[in-house]
């Protein structure tokens, strides 16, 4: 858990004011595992998670994210 962590704390030196993060999976192995224990450090770090509920691709992903984030600077 250790490189989550060191993730969030990017994420909130690049976002130091309500940072903000959108999280998907996909069907590869590992994915939703991936998915539930980032959301739960980046929860627990401060940060608000956007989380998509059913399998999405990267691209969908992407795209959400550059939605939501130029929301978010507004």
């Amino acid at each position: 858990q250790f490189k989550y962590q060191a993730i969030a704390d990017y994420i909130k030196d690049c976002m130091p004011v309500d940072p903000l993060i959108v999280i998907g999976h996909d069907h590869r192995h590992g994915s939703l595992r991936f998915a539930d224990i980032s959301q739960a450090v980046f929860s627990a770090r401060g940060i608000r998670v956007i989380r998509f509920d059913r399998v999405c691709p990267t691209p969908l992903l992407e795209q959400e994210y550059n939605f939501t984030y130029s929301r978010h600077l507004q």
